[in-house]
């Protein structure tokens, strides 16, 4: 009875915290006038639960000061990331909108061309966010790298979409009440997801290493 009750404490503190963390993404969006706190928030929210997998986060106070800092150290990166994304994301919808009201074979193309890009899209700024909160590279080479773990690591990828798919289903279906963990629930899985990626890669990396030392 008590390593039943004990299993349920875990759970419920698990449930709880994505909790927790989704309000702070919605508290500090609103904060920033939601344009100028959806980037930085979204960064942060990715910041702090890479941090909770990695080394875990002591209380809620403790949560709430490192989601802090980190929406101030990444406001004006954040801003520029969020912006970009947004923008694209809007002119993928309008060509969407656009060509799905027309008939004719072309536009039908462009249409199912559409959504293919928006699913590779959403892939690839899911390892964006992920790559930029755990690696120090130059910023140039952030989306280059995001694109190349989407080509070579399929089946992280793979994972990926159906994380991201299930999650906008759940947060579709089960809305109003999805509000409270939709975006933490998402970026969770996101962010385990993209670890298994980057130990691969860096294995693969490593191994490449070896290979051209002994030759």
């Amino acid at each position: 009875m008590s390593e039943l009750l004990n299993k349920l404490y875990i759970v419920f503190e698990f449930i709880f915290r994505l909790i927790y963390l989704n309000l702070l993404w919605i508290l500090f969006t609103l904060l920033g006038l939601v344009v100028f706190g959806f980037g930085p928030s979204t960064i942060a929210l990715f910041d702090t639960i890479r941090e909770w997998l990695l080394n875990g986060i002591g209380s809620d106070k403790d949560l709430f000061l490192f989601y802090f800092r980190s929406f101030k150290k990444h406001f004006k990166d954040g801003n520029i990331m969020g912006w970009l994304v947004v923008l694209y994301a809007y002119m993928l919808l309008v060509n969407y909108r656009y060509t799905n009201f027309r008939q004719e074979f072309v536009f039908q193309f462009i249409n199912g061309a559409t959504i293919v890009i928006a699913v590779v899209s959403a892939v690839i700024v899911a390892y964006l966010y992920s790559l930029y909160v755990h690696y120090d590279l130059e910023k140039k080479d952030y989306l280059k790298t995001a694109i190349r773990l989407a080509y070579i690591q399929p089946f992280p990828t793979g994972l990926l979409i159906l994380w991201i798919a299930l999650s906008l289903y759940l947060t579709y279906s089960l809305f109003p009440y999805s509000i409270l963990l939709f975006m933490s629930f998402l970026v969770y899985g996101v962010m385990g997801l993209c670890f298994t990626s980057f130990k691969r890669n860096e294995q693969i990396l490593e191994e490449n290493k070896n290979k051209e030392e002994e030759e």
